[in-house]
């Protein structure tokens, strides 16, 4: 389990500066390539109105702070996934923290119930290269 805490940044002559990240939506995964490039996977919903699970969109904002000498985070790419909600199969069901419910590949729990299979919506994870960079690899 990892705990997310804020940390101050020098912006120079001993000031400190917010470490904190903001995205327009509901974080729901987070993945480090190393201490200065991180990727935020965020739900949107895309009706005020609708209060279905489906209606969302999600984006995911990659950030740096090397640019800019560690003191602050910069918004680097976002990468705009299309409605994945709309997209998915009607056995599928999707609770508000993103986990899929697939109702036709269960399992039996230790107590003999049918259980339906449980996975997270998206993956974040960063491949190393040979040069030293990182390429982020999204999993939906």
């Amino acid at each position: 389990t990892y705990v997310w805490e804020e940390w101050p940044l020098l912006i120079g002559d001993g000031l400190l500066s917010s470490s904190a990240i903001n995205v327009p939506g509901r974080p729901t995964e987070v993945s480090c390539a190393h201490t200065n490039r991180l990727a935020v996977a965020y739900k949107q919903v895309t009706s005020k109105n609708s209060h279905l699970s489906q209606d969302f969109v999600m984006h995911v904002s990659i950030f740096e702070c090397e640019s800019t000498g560690g003191s602050s985070w910069v918004l680097e790419q976002t990468l705009h996934l299309d409605e994945i909600g709309t997209m998915l199969d009607s056995a599928v069901s999707i609770d508000s923290n993103l986990v899929a419910y697939n109702r036709q590949d269960i399992s039996l729990s230790p107590g003999g119930n049918t259980m339906p299979s449980v996975k997270r919506l998206i993956h974040l994870d960063w491949m190393s290269r040979e040069d030293g960079s990182h390429i982020l690899t999204v999993g939906i």
